[in-house]
């Protein structure tokens, strides 16, 4: 939610430097906004952070990618 409206569409945030910290995709009229599609995110050096596969019910789905701050894969979960 953004106020008292659902988060609709991509939603984007950016580090006080302007690099990219997430991208998540949410479904309007999700109550708390569902997380849906591909959520992703940055360690603040630019190397991603995680990437979640979401189906429309806001459950995990498909593979999970986890790396750390140097960009070393930390895991990979296939759910």
């Amino acid at each position: 939610m953004y106020g008292e409206t659902p988060l609709n569409g991509l939603v984007e945030a950016h580090f006080d430097s302007g690099k990219i910290n997430f991208k998540t995709n949410y479904a309007e009229g999700r109550k708390e906004g569902l997380k849906t599609g591909i959520h992703k995110a940055w360690w603040q050096n630019g190397k991603s952070k995680f990437v979640y596969h979401f189906n429309d019910k806001g459950e995990y789905n498909g593979n999970v990618k986890e790396w750390y701050a140097s960009g070393l894969l930390l895991e990979i979960l296939i759910i």
